[in-house]
């Protein structure tokens, strides 16, 4: 069983920091907006020097 605890443990410092990076701002209650689907990010202008290798 002390293989379980280590695997939880390591989900659970993995999932954190994830959950920190991708959503920072409050969640808001999930009643009021459930219809409405969350804003989209602005998209990330790249660097005017930079070129992607194949079109996206």
């Amino acid at each position: 069983m002390r293989w379980l605890t280590f695997v939880m443990l390591l989900v659970y410092v993995m999932a954190v920091p994830a959950m920190l990076l991708l959503d920072p701002k409050p969640r808001s209650p999930r009643s009021s907006d459930m219809g409405t689907p969350p804003p989209t990010p602005p998209q990330l202008t790249p660097h005017p020097g930079f070129e992607f290798a194949e079109p996206l």
